[in-house]
């Protein structure tokens, strides 16, 4: 008998299903990368003739491990099923550097120490989970690297997992520290911006060349907002706004069209957010050419 989704949902409430399917997605990825480091470790281990008894065991130890999440469907204990494998990696380099090979350094556990125990146990991969809240789009692993606790945003007290700040909240918390620029927390705009992004490199946008700060176009008297086309006309002519709608339509189209394999493209454009507004022409040409 296999359990579905909907059947959480049944006990735990609606909802409950999605984190089923986080996990499961989850644990393949991590399955898949312990899985594939121990058969590159015995490869490296076999061309090397290493094969001392205490290298044996450490590669045993991590076979057990990633073999045991498997046969007891590691959904069933994600938080304990997530540290077999990262044991199971470390296992892996363990024997590798006893056999003095190279051995890689295995990313932070997916949660690690920045989730408390008591939302983790559920909440497994929320730091790879992006949401729209306040037409912004929040990034949990951001956060967490920066020592925010779920706390500071939630409460169980009323409602599980109710949000507890609001748009101007937010933005307080973000914008009182002087001491960092805008672009330590808004890299992707930045980048696009200045024309330098992971997947292309174009021509910086006209404000950028102008000297036209952050501040100039989000910050309304002490109010850091989120400019919408419309005040685009405060400074250029009034069909500005128009043509910056005409851009946006016409990159929505490309991505409209792209096929999978550019997802990560599409994903990176997306989450900017401005669609294009910090630098429509470098990403029109960069669509285009694709």
């Amino acid at each position: 008998m296999v359990s579905s989704p909907e059947a959480c949902d049944k006990c735990h409430g609606a909802g409950y299903g999605h984190l089923l399917i986080r996990w499961e997605t989850k644990l393949q990825s991590l399955d898949k990368e312990a899985s594939d480091y121990l058969a590159e470790a015995r490869r490296a281990l076999t061309k090397q003739q290493k094969s001392r008894a205490d290298i044996a065991s450490f590669l045993t130890d991590a076979a057990h491990k990633i073999d045991e999440v498997r046969q007891a469907r590691g959904i069933h204990n994600i938080k304990l099923s997530s540290y077999l494998l990262e044991d199971a990696h470390q296992d892996i380099s363990r024997a590798l550097m006893a056999a003095g090979l190279k051995s890689t350094v295995h990313p932070e556990h997916p949660n690690g120490d920045r989730i408390p125990s008591d939302c983790a146990n559920c909440h497994f991969g929320i730091d790879e989970i992006n949401v729209a809240v306040y037409d912004l789009n929040f990034q949990h692993a951001k956060h967490l690297d920066e020592g925010v606790t779920c706390s500071k945003c939630h409460s169980n007290l009323r409602q599980h997992g109710e949000l507890l700040l609001n748009r101007s909240e937010c933005q307080n918390c973000h914008h009182s520290r002087e001491d960092r620029g805008c672009e330590s927390c808004h890299a992707e705009q930045a980048q696009l911006l200045q024309g330098k992004t992971p997947f292309f490199t174009g021509a910086p946008d006209m404000m950028w060349e102008a000297d036209v700060s952050c501040q100039d176009c989000h910050l309304v008297e002490t109010e850091t907002v989120r400019r919408g086309a419309a005040l685009c006309a405060d400074c250029h002519d009034d069909d500005y706004p128009e043509m910056v709608a005409d851009w946006r339509t016409e990159i929505q189209l490309y991505l409209n069209q792209l096929p999978s394999k550019y997802r990560a493209q599409i994903d990176w454009i997306n989450n900017e957010g401005s669609l294009g507004g910090h630098n429509p022409q470098a990403i029109i040409d960069y669509l285009e050419g694709l």
